[in-house]
């Protein structure tokens, strides 16, 4: 059955961490870790109880339903990963929800595994009755005459030419709300500028009623680099700054003993960043079912 869903109660407000299914990474070295050496980094993968050899992460996408709104966060990757992901409408359906329920998208940013989803494979709106919210810095690098991946330690032959992100905004152009890093949406999304992995990469906390999650999006894309924050992907379109951002939050969210999620932390993502001396780790939440009052 390719759907999946955990519910989490805050107050008045509901969050669904939805399943998308999951992308393989068959080598992930060097797309994890690009700079560390292979020994070093298979005997970390050993350490953590994480597979070398056929590296799989989920794609997890956070719906939050407040009294007046849906709201989808990211879409997940649509039909441009048929053998293990697109699950996204069907995780919807499993739990009551159609996609003109969607009132609202809120973008974190605009890699292909969280906006593939909002087209479907003709070309037409997932989400027909959905408004979109991004930031300018994300909207404007993916709309730049040429895109700088210059300070990525991606290779010159994968750099992506954009025309997948300026081909769905333009679709999705006419539905666009501008917000800026650290606004309050909805209010109950407090947003927050996490800026590295993408230019315009955001991080969120939803709040209610004294209780809250932090959502890390793609801060981090595997225990490894909680574990290792300063180890980065190929994935990072600005690597010292995606390290900088990672070590901030993670301290951030260590010292306040934060429960927090992400898009790509083993299923269902959920859980604190523990600390042990300069050390962060992954621990994730005691779950005894999978619907959770917090």
């Amino acid at each position: 059955m390719k759907n999946g869903y955990t519910y989490l109660s805050l107050g008045t407000v509901g969050i669904y961490m939805l399943s998308d299914g999951y992308f393989e990474i068959e080598n992930p070295q060097k797309i994890l870790a690009p700079n560390i050496s292979s020994e070093l980094f298979q005997s970390e993968l050993r350490r953590l109880f994480l597979d070398g050899a056929d590296y799989n992460a989920p794609i997890i996408v956070m719906l939050i339903k407040t009294e007046t709104a849906v709201i989808l966060v990211d879409t997940g990757e649509g039909v441009h990963n048929r053998k293990n992901a697109g699950w996204l409408l069907d995780s919807l359906f499993s739990v009551g929800f159609r996609p003109t329920d969607i009132t609202h998208i809120l973008i974190t940013h605009a890699h292909q595994d969280h906006i593939g989803g909002i087209l479907d494979e003709n070309g037409e709106l997932n989400f027909p009755t959905a408004r979109y919210l991004i930031v300018k810095e994300e909207w404007d690098f993916w709309h730049a005459n040429r895109l700088d991946f210059s300070t990525s330690c991606m290779p010159t032959s994968s750099y992506p030419d954009g025309n997948l992100q300026k081909r769905i905004f333009e679709r999705i152009k006419n539905k666009i709300d501008f917000f800026v890093s650290g606004d309050v949406l909805f209010g109950c999304i407090r947003t927050k500028a996490a800026p590295g992995h993408t230019p315009g990469h955001i991080c969120f906390q939803v709040f209610c009623e004294g209780k809250s999650i932090i959502n890390l999006v793609d801060l981090v894309h595997s225990p490894l680099l909680i574990a290792h924050p300063d180890w980065g992907t190929e994935w990072d379109v600005n690597f010292e700054i995606a390290v900088k951002t990672r070590k901030a939050i993670l301290e951030t969210c260590a010292k306040n003993r934060a429960l927090v999620a992400s898009s790509h932390l083993p299923w269902p993502g959920i859980g604190h960043i523990g600390k042990n001396g300069a050390n962060f780790t992954w621990i994730p939440l005691a779950l005894h079912q999978p619907h959770v009052s917090i």
